[in-house]
């Protein structure tokens, strides 16, 4: 299994044909031990049915253990992190209308904000590659703007930010 300083011996980057399209997992990705553990369970099937070779058996072995260190990792810098939005806290414009609400916890990081609304009184949530800023139907001022990198939601108490703020090491650069 491989990190960003110690990569693996099945280190796609190092691996991939110059031009070969990738795409790459990371472990603050809620999803990604599942989507890991369904991938080796695939090729555990394909290696049973003898459609891929017998030496791929160690490749597996790696992306089960891989999915446990994903856990694990997320157990020790996401899981303790305090919800950045809580369960029931109301979706507002910036002058306080009511567009929706959380019907879940979200925690900074956090990659699907969409699933996480609804009870909407006005207007949908955008859609991903959505680029305009629904307005409120009662007033037209703003509930949702983009930030160079994420999005940011309005609630009753103010913006708050889908991603780590500026200066904070998970930032994106």
């Amino acid at each position: 299994m491989g990190t960003k300083n110690e990569p693996g011996e099945f280190d796609c980057y190092a691996n991939a044909e110059p031009d070969e399209p990738m795409f790459v997992l990371l472990a603050r990705d809620a999803s990604a031990p599942a989507s890991i553990e369904e991938w080796a369970e695939k090729r555990a099937q394909d290696i049973r049915d003898g459609v891929k070779p017998e030496s791929d058996w160690p490749m597996v072995k790696e992306a089960r253990e891989c999915a446990g260190a994903m856990r694990e990792w997320r157990k020790r810098h996401r899981d303790n992190y305090k919800p950045v939005v809580a369960k029931g806290d109301l979706v507002t414009c910036t002058n306080g209308h009511v567009i929706g609400e959380a019907l879940r916890d979200i925690k900074i990081g956090d990659l699907d904000w969409g699933s996480a609304f609804g009870n909407w009184r006005q207007a949908d949530i955008p859609t991903p590659g959505y680029v305009g800023k629904p307005p409120c139907a009662i007033c037209g001022a703003a509930f949702i703007h983009p930030d160079p990198g994420s999005w940011s939601m309005h609630f009753e108490d103010g913006w708050r930010p889908d991603s780590w703020p500026p200066g904070h090491p998970e930032h994106p650069k």
